[in-house]
């Protein structure tokens, strides 16, 4: 078979256009390798077992030895700049391989000859294709060509995709049993070649493994040949499966961001028979078995699909490496390039003997990246890769331990430290000093004294070292104090001495006399007073030595005398001979109690005083016992008695025109309240007695009545408090009486003791029935009210049972409403008829000819109360006249389901939910008006309801742009007058059919009740009628119009 393959400089050229690395910016490059079993087109290559082991390791490629014929197909337009860098880059392998330069140069021809249309460019970086590889003629040529030393490059930057890469298998099968996609163009671009019965590819999870390797060494060298110069299928052997993988091939690919878009570049459904090599690739009937891995690394995506014929294919699941994934492979040295060396330091200074330690930091680049521009890779080369050494050794040496690299100094002086990287160097200066020829002249820290030794300290004018030298001592450096120290006391008839101290020695100076003055020590705890060394027995007074006062009598410091003296026109109080400074309190001097404050007397105090466990007052300084009454002491007052504070007094007292309320002799600020004083009751407000008070206090569990601030007995009536008026009954609140109350010539209702305001209705007083409106009996009123589920007819304010006729459109008998000739009309309830509080009454079920009958009844006052029956639809219309949180929700039911609704809403509701309204209109529904106060139509005058829908209609303009056409009733009620005048302004009345008292927030049916009756509710045309504040409403809409939906009926909007 070998026999059979001529073309050997074809091959050449093949082997030459597949080591290429394209790299030029901006051209989507393809590549695609194959091994086949046979030789079956131009794009394969054979390989048998036949070929020998000595075959296989042979170096030289030549005409003879060539067995495998290959063509290799471009997948873009290559610039010229490109090929020539191509072309350097292949001239250097060649000669390393030792080809011929002729087959180089014909092999360059056959690349800038190709002529394919340029692949549009899907990002940046684009995205490119290497050419397939057919076969792996170079295998062996390449495994032994390049002889130089290769480099361990490792990295923990390169991310694994592998659960997205695993997914092209499924792609490549599809496109293989497709019998649409499963074909590529022959060499004339004109005949298509259909694979037939091609087989699928079973995942081998061993080229998974040498297909992540392959995606690891194409991110730092794109191409089929790997960064150690070893052929791709190389790898193979790495695995131990080359022997067992009789066919080989492999695809690979940068820059598509996603599986699919890979994928697609390898199919090349666009390109002719030149530019489809990675179709024919995974098109070949020859494979059984693919791995596939996807890499993403310094932000760009490789992929790589190793195929293969496998004797042993590995079908064992392994889960997929998603995440970072610590790469190593081996680069040749000639193809790192290393940027930015630097040493840790621009220059190291050192001490005689000191260690500095010595590291660098540069980038690792390989030469044949894509893209083309040289970037910076995450990746480490082993430390034996990186060298140092010092110039001159006599000055510095280095050590090494497990730690890194150190500079040691042995000797002053100068050289430099250099770095090898790969063969890129770069060097610092080394300096090394000795201190000992740095010393500067020194600086005293410590100045040597009497007693202590100093400290001298010289720093290193290199390095800035200090060292230190202890001062011996100086025995003339003293430090004398600057006070007096007495050497000998003076006397009675006694010279003493003086003299400056030194603080550090019993060294002194300044030695001096002097006599003595003042007191005196005599003996046995006797003091003299003397002047210039003289006892001055005439002298009595107080006298001051060292701080303190004495008293002195006839000479003699006097230790018996407790009591007060006067010195100086003011008084002082001595206890046992020495001034008290420290005494606050009474002292007893001539009949008479006296203050004294911190050892002198206060003339000026008027307050109390603590003296032996009770309370005193004083009175400018003198204990007053004559005084009863109030007094002030430390922002309380206090009760007193007789001068003595009362603690057991409570009751009021009378002070400075006032009266005040004491409790256990204190007064009480925080009390109001009453309190018992010569058998009457008072009101005192914050412990003041308050006579202008009239009104009710709480006292003991009962409210009482106080007039003038005495609690009035007598009265009875109401009486105004915190904002309400109460009954009194003999001056005491009664919390039990309901009823009517006579005060200033008007009766008021009371309820549980209060009036109560908002009561409108009847109540019973003397047998008597009477109207009250607001808690004011209203003799004026003559109409109807509602009380405990009836209508009474009042007259002047009294129920009059002897009354029957109309009152109004009503009929009333013997005083009450006979609900059967109820004549206001609701006609959108049907067959339904209303009571006068609006509960609904009639059939379970209203029907369309029910509805119908009413629309015909009234439809000359321009209304529409019923849909379109003759199909099965529904209407909405929801009232709102507040906002209870529910009404976005409704919208985002009706949204989503492509339902449109009549909102009514009130004039209230506008303003104050303007946003919502907003959303209605924008929304596609119809708002309409629910009266602009949310007033009972029938129930005013036609002035009132005109003006009433117009203010509605203008502010509506004002506020949003939107015109009104449809009304709906307030409270659900109308009359015929009511249609007509709302018809003479242009609106159109809507009524509805099914409807429920589901406004009350705190009486919601449940889910299910409310169903119901929606439920008994349908018929074709019918129009519902709901509360926007219904939660329970809200709740179950979109699941019962889902259900509506599914047995027929559709929803529309509600007009014509």
């Amino acid at each position: 078979m070998f026999d059979e393959i001529k073309n050997g400089e074809r091959k050449m050229r093949a082997l030459k256009r597949l080591c290429s690395v394209m790299l030029s910016a901006g051209i989507l490059i393809s590549s695609a390798a194959t091994v086949t079993a046979e030789e079956t087109t131009t794009e394969t290559v054979v390989e048998t077992m036949e070929q020998t082991e000595s075959q296989t390791q042979e170096s030289d490629i030549s005409e003879d030895n060539v067995t495998q014929e290959q063509e290799i197909s471009e997948s873009t337009e290559i610039e010229h700049s490109t090929l020539q860098q191509e072309s350097e880059m292949q001239q250097e392998t060649e000669t390393q391989s030792e080809q011929p330069s002729e087959i180089q140069t014909e092999a360059e021809t056959q690349i800038a000859s190709s002529d394919q249309p340029e692949t549009s460019v899907q990002s940046d970086p684009k995205p490119q294709d290497q050419f397939g590889i057919v076969g792996d003629l170079s295998e062996t040529a390449f495994y032994n060509a390049n002889t130089e030393g290769t480099i361990t490059v490792s990295s923990d930057q390169t991310r694994y995709g592998q659960s997205e890469a695993r997914t092209i298998v499924d792609m490549i099968n599809e496109m293989r049993t497709s019998s649409t996609d499963a074909w590529y163009w022959d060499s004339d671009d004109q005949t298509k070649i259909v694979c037939d019965n091609l087989q699928p590819l079973v995942y081998d999870y061993t080229l998974e493994k040498i297909a992540m390797k392959r995606a690891y060494e194409i991110a730092l060298a794109f191409s089929h040949l790997r960064p150690n110069g070893k052929m791709c299928f190389s790898a193979f052997r790495d695995f131990g499966i080359y022997d067992t993988c009789l066919v080989k091939g492999e695809n690979i690919a940068a820059g598509y961001w996603s599986a699919e878009a890979a994928n697609n570049g390898w199919r090349e459904d666009n390109e002719n028979f030149a530019g489809q090599g990675h179709r024919r690739n995974m098109l070949n009937d020859t494979y059984n078995s693919v791995g596939i891995a996807h890499v993403n690394f310094g932000g760009v995506d490789f992929w790589v699909e190793e195929f293969a014929y496998n004797l042993a294919i590995n079908t064992s699941y392994e889960a997929p490496a998603d995440g970072y994934v610590d790469s190593v492979t081996d680069v040749l040295e000639s193809n790192l390039v290393v940027n930015n060396l630097a040493l840790n330091n621009s220059a190291y200074n050192l001490k005689l003997n000191e260690k500095a330690q010595a590291s660098c930091s540069y980038d690792i680049s390989v030469a044949e990246h894509w893209p083309s521009s040289q970037v910076a890779l995450h990746v480490s080369i082993p430390d034996e890769s990186v060298t140092y050494s010092i110039a001159d050794q006599t000055v510095a040496v280095l050590q090494e331990d497990e730690n890194g690299v150190y500079i040691q100094g042995v000797e002053e002086g100068d050289t430099t430290l250099t770095v090898s990287v790969n063969g890129y160097t770069v060097s610092s200066e080394i300096k090394v000093h000795d201190c000992n020829n740095h010393w500067d002249e020194g600086t005293v820290k410590e100045v040597p004294t009497c007693t202590q030794t100093g400290m001298k300290i010289y720093t290193c004018q290199v390095c800035q070292e200090t060292k230190t030298q202890e001062l011996p001592i100086d025995p003339d450096h003293h430090d004398y104090r600057s006070e007096w120290t007495i050497d000998q006391q003076s006397g009675w008839q006694k010279t003493g001495y003086k003299s400056h101290h030194c603080s550090r020695c019993d060294a002194r100076t300044d030695i001096t006399e002097f006599q003595s003055n003042g007191l005196t020590y005599i003996e046995d705890n006797v003091w003299y007073y003397l002047k210039n060394g003289e006892l001055q027995s005439g002298y009595s007074d107080l006298v001051l030595y060292s701080g303190t006062w004495y008293y002195v009598k006839n000479g003699v410091l006097d230790w018996g005398y407790t009591g007060l003296i006067e010195y100086c026109g003011a008084w002082y109080y001595v206890e046992k001979g020495v001034l008290n400074w420290g005494y606050t309190g009474l002292t007893y001097y001539n009949n008479k109690w006296f203050y004294v404050e911190k050892g002198s007397l206060n003339w000026g105090y008027t307050g109390l005083t603590l003296y032996y466990g009770k309370w005193f007052y004083v009175k400018k300084g003198i204990l007053d016992w004559g005084y009863t009454g109030l007094t002030q002491y430390y922002g309380n007052w206090y009760y007193v008695k007789n001068g003595i504070l009362n603690w057991g007094y409570t009751g009021l007292t009378y002070y400075n025109n006032t009266w005040f309320y004491v409790k256990k002799g204190i007064l009480d600020w925080g009390y109001t309240g009453l309190t018992y004083y010569n058998n009457t009751w008072f009101y005192v407000k914050k412990g003041i007695l308050d006579w202008g008070y009239t009104g009710l206090t709480y006292y003991n569990n009962t409210w009482y009545y106080v007039k003038n601030g005495i609690l009035d007995w007598s009265y009875t009536g109401l009486a105004y408090s915190n904002n309400t008026w109460y009954y009194v009954e003999k001056g005491i609140l009664n919390v039990e009486y309901t009823g009517l109350v006579c005060y200033n010539n008007m009766w008021f209702y009371v309820e549980n003791g209060s009036v109560n305001w908002g009561y409108t209705g009847l109540t019973c007083f003397n047998n008597t029935w009477f109207y009250v409106e607001k808690g004011i009996l209203n003799w004026n009123y003559t109409g109807l009210t509602y009380f405990n589920g009836g209508w009474y007819y009042v007259e002047n304010g009294r129920l009059n049972w002897n009354y029957t006729g109309l009152v109004g459109q009503y009929y009333v008998e013997g005083g009450v409403l006979d609900s059967r000739y109820f004549t206001t009309i609701t006609p959108w309830t049907g067959n339904y008829y209303v009571l006068p509080n609006n509960a609904l009454y009639g059939p379970a079920s209203p029907t369309a000819a029910s509805a119908l009958k009413m629309q015909s009844k009234y439809e000359q006052y321009n209304v529409q109360l019923v849909g379109d029956t003759s199909r099965k639809v529904l209407y909405f219309v929801f009232a709102c006249g507040w906002e209870a949180g529910y009404t976005n929700t409704i919208l985002n039911v009706l949204k989503s389901r492509n339902i449109k609704a009549v909102f009514a809403v009130t004039g209230s509701y506008m303003r104050s939910n303007p946003e919502i309204v907003r959303r209605m209109i924008d929304e596609g529904h119809t708002v309409a008006s629910h009266s602009w106060a949310h007033i009972a139509y029938p129930a005013v005058s036609i002035a009132q309801q005109k003006n009433d829908l117009l203010i509605m209609h203008q502010e509506m303009i004002n506020r949003f742009g939107y015109t009104m056409r449809y009304i709906v009733f307030p409270s659900e009620n109308t009359s015929e007058r009511s249609m007509a005048v709302v018809g003479s302004l242009g609106y159109k009345t809507l009524g509805f059919n099914c409807y429920y008292a589901d406004y009350d927030v705190r009486n919601q049916k449940s889910p299910q009740v409310a169903i119901d009756i929606l439920n008994r509710g349908a018929f074709p045309g019918a129009v519902y009628f709901l509360h926007n504040t219904s939660s329970t409403n809200t709740a179950i809409l979109g699941s019962w119009i889902d259900n509506m939906r599914r047995i027929g009926y559709e929803f529309e909007l509600f007009q014509r």
